[in-house]
């Protein structure tokens, strides 16, 4: 219960309902305290306060929280540090390279003459990698001293090496990583500072304190303080801005903060569009690289995988509805709607199409997808009555079809086609249609690339639903096979039901419902209390 009402309250700060998130921490923070859990209630405490001051409409308000504040965050720091340290800890680990997907490929490169395929998906995770490596060098350089007071020696407004940081994160997060550069330790705290520094100089923070500026106003303020600080300076504040808002909402995305994430990617993304609307009439090169439509391209892919990473990590519907499949449907919709101009493609090398063009309609897909499958599922969260449940069919067939034309449309060696193809043989299964010889060739399938992922990334984990769905349904129907039944045998839809100990698979589903779908194999997804999971055959 406290857990939900502080994700809840994440959620409405990701809706800029304000007085909503206050009112939801103070509920969590109660449940909490309910529950002993004193650094999960210090953590909401702290962000109940921080909000509250930012949004408090009288002085005498703002020193009450504030005075509370100060306590909060005692336990909040704790908490934070704990999850932080243990964030950082992977992140340092990788940039040092043993232990990483990306040592892995430079030993096979090394020690047994694997070449990636240059317009594979391999070469655009190495390239984000090589593009974070060489960001994060730069900030090092960048960065000559910061002093105690959090001040720092440092150029600021050179963007290269946070453009450089933003093109991993743009194309694969996966290749983010904080790099050991010869020991010297700070690179982390180097970046956070050039980001903070810059915003005090640019006089971009009162954008975000107090009342959220809406984003047409920040840019009419924007463009009041030309005559001050000329045209050129006031691009490059709006482009360390932007930039700013991006690499915060990622690390709170990194650090499960969906809600702050997703509110920082929209501001991002508004403030792209708003830029574009009113400064139309300059040429892209007055504007900056940061309003190329390939960038703002991305940005709003980003925004729609931080959509569908919250809607999935939420665990009641309640939660969910925050994050709704509208907005993540219209989003891929925006994006394969909107493919580069070809004269932003000419020239340019294999990787750009790919990372630019092709991964933004890999993703969009994909997400599409996703939520058909949620509401191919939506009758699944009434599973626990004993009595079998089918997916919504028409939603299934829908949502196998988009995951395989993901799949398809992926190189083998993006690190997501496994995902795809063990998504889309799940929702194969709960729509049924399939022969037991097509559902073998796509889980062979689904195998081969599976273990060629692997190789580099890592196995997808003990358990993974979609695939030990299919799995499990596969055991069932060759053991149908085995006896006697034709390999070319369709499957029915397969539904699932939770049955109490002892309770027969015939209590959950009669026979007359199993004859009346189309298909020769019946299969029961069941789940037993200290049993598991199990797929096995009613009819044959």
């Amino acid at each position: 219960m406290a857990a939900e009402l502080k994700q809840q309250g994440n959620a409405a700060y990701g809706q800029q309902r304000w007085q909503d998130a206050v009112d939801l921490y103070s509920q969590a923070i109660e449940a909490f305290g309910s529950e002993r859990n004193d650094e999960e209630a210090g953590a909401a405490l702290a962000n109940r306060n921080e909000l509250a001051i930012k949004y408090a409409t009288d002085d005498a308000a703002r020193k009450r929280y504030q005075a509370s504040l100060d306590v909060a965050q005692k336990a909040a720091t704790k908490s934070e540090a704990h999850r932080t340290e243990a964030q950082r800890s992977r992140w340092e680990q990788s940039g040092t390279v043993q232990g990483s997907w990306y040592s892995r490929v430079v030993r096979a490169v090394q020690q047994e003459g694997f070449r990636p395929r240059p317009d594979g998906g391999l070469s655009v995770s190495l390239g984000a990698w090589e593009e974070c490596r060489r960001g994060m060098t730069e900030v090092d350089r960048q960065v000559a001293a910061i002093f105690a007071d959090g001040t720092m020696h440092a150029q600021l407004f050179s963007s290269s090496s946070l453009f450089a940081i933003l093109d991993c994160i743009l194309i694969d997060p996966l290749g983010f990583h904080i790099p050991g550069l010869g020991g010297r330790p700070g690179v982390a705290e180097k970046l956070a500072n050039i980001i903070a520094n810059e915003a005090m100089q640019g006089e971009t923070l009162k954008y975000w304190q107090g009342r959220v500026w809406p984003a047409d106003e920040v840019i009419r303020d924007l463009n009041e303080q030309i005559p001050l600080k000329g045209r050129m300076m006031i691009r490059r504040i709006t482009t360390s801005l932007i930039q700013g808002r991006i690499i915060d909402a990622f690390i709170m995305a990194a650090k499960g903060l969906d809600g702050p994430a997703i509110h920082g990617y929209r501001l991002a993304l508004s403030l792209l569009e708003e830029g574009n609307r009113q400064w139309a009439h300059e040429d892209i090169t007055e504007r900056g690289r940061i309003f190329t439509v390939s960038f703002v391209r991305n940005t709003r892919a980003l925004l729609m995988k931080a959509l569908m990473d919250a809607h999935h990590n939420a665990k009641t519907p309640s939660a969910k509805q925050a994050f709704r499949l509208e907005e993540i449907e219209r989003i891929a919709h925006d994006i394969l709607d909107s493919d580069l101009p070809a004269s932003l493609l000419a020239n340019r090398p294999e990787g750009y199409r790919i990372a630019f063009q092709d991964l933004p309609r890999w993703e969009a897909t994909a997400c599409l997808a996703y939520c058909a499958a949620e509401r191919a599922r939506e009758p699944f969260s009434r599973v626990l009555d004993g009595k079998a449940r089918f997916a919504n069919l028409e939603w299934a067939e829908q949502a196998a079809d988009l995951y395989d034309r993901a799949a398809e449309m992926m190189e083998d060696s993006w690190h997501g086609k496994r995902g795809m193809l063990w998504c889309a043989a799940e929702m194969w299964c709960r729509a049924g249609g399939l022969s037991v010889q097509g559902l073998k060739s796509r889980i062979d399938e689904a195998r081969r690339i599976d273990a060629a992922t692997a190789r580099f990334f890592g196995p997808l984990g003990p358990t993974h639903a979609p695939r030990d769905l299919a799995l499990f349904a596969l055991q069932g129907a060759q053991l149908c096979v085995q006896s006697g039944t034709s390999p070319q045998s369709i499957i029915k839809p397969i539904p699932s039901a939770y049955l109490p100990l002892g309770a027969p698979e015939s209590s959950a589903i009669s026979v007359e419902e199993w004859e009346r779908l189309s298909g020769d194999i019946g299969l029961l997804d069941t789940y037993r209390p200290n049993a598991g999971q199990a797929v096995g055959p009613i009819v044959a």
